[in-house]
């Protein structure tokens, strides 16, 4: 069981080798919170990783419906060019050497061209592809946020099962450490009388062993609160927080 619990956090924190060890220093303790369903439910909708998934893939979905609209409307290419050519023709072996002046024998021309032109194209009919992209992208992002809803209903009844099951157990842990605490002062007023002869070792030993069932309930006690404050922190998306 604590294998597959090492196993699980390695798998929480994305840590490629699952069987990932840690040197546990922190005793089983925890002080539990005063949590409300309206804020756990508001943080859920908020921090959710499966919930933030969808409403990615919701946003997609939109776009696509407009990337299929786009190909209703005409499509306006603009084009332009520009080129600068420039060319040097040296006439000191040609036969107008002899009758222009030695800094006149190097001819140099400059040709500069530009323009601009633009096309508008509008698909008169393709047999209803368009409408039909259209209609399937409608579909599909109806499909989606009938997902999302669906995940929110299940979100929402996991959330509030935990919810109920986290303040049991906080009542149960109360219990536990009530118990625990006046089992250990039996102990100590049981170990003054054991001293003084006034109970047996055997009286002595069945108050040890229920103290030490006390002990072992309460710790029981404390690592299912720890387990549904964890369940809690994943469903609200609150398990990273706790890292940083």
């Amino acid at each position: 069981m604590y294998r597959n619990a090492v196993r699980d956090l390695n798998i929480l924190l994305g840590v490629e080798n699952v069987n990932q060890e840690y040197l546990l220093t922190d005793s089983l303790a925890f002080e539990a919170l005063n949590y409300t369903y309206d804020d756990l439910y508001n943080k859920m909708m908020d921090s959710n990783a499966n919930l933030k998934k969808e409403f990615i893939s919701q946003a997609i979905l939109k776009e696509n419906i407009g990337l299929a609209k786009a190909d209703l409307y005409p499509v306006l290419n603009l084009r332009a060019a520009y080129s600068y050519d420039r060319t040097r023709q040296d006439l000191t072996e040609s036969s107008l050497s002899d009758i222009r002046p030695a800094d006149q024998l190097v001819n140099t021309a400059r040709t500069t061209n530009s323009g601009i032109n633009f096309t508008l194209t509008y698909n008169l009919f393709n047999g209803g592809r368009v409408k039909r992209a259209i209609k399937n992208a409608y579909t599909n992002y109806d499909i989606g946020r009938l997902r999302t809803e669906d995940l929110k209903l299940s979100l929402s009844r996991d959330l509030a099962a935990e919810f109920d099951l986290y303040n049991s157990r906080k009542e149960l842990k109360g219990i536990a450490e009530r118990r625990k605490n006046a089992a250990e002062q039996n102990l100590e007023l049981s170990r003054e009388q054991f001293k003084t002869g006034t109970i047996n070792s055997f009286d002595f030993r069945a108050v040890q062993i229920n103290y030490l069932n006390a002990a072992l309930t309460d710790l029981e006690a404390t690592y299912n609160l720890l387990d549904s404050n964890t369940s809690l922190l994943r469903l609200t998306g609150g398990i990273l927080d706790e890292m940083e």
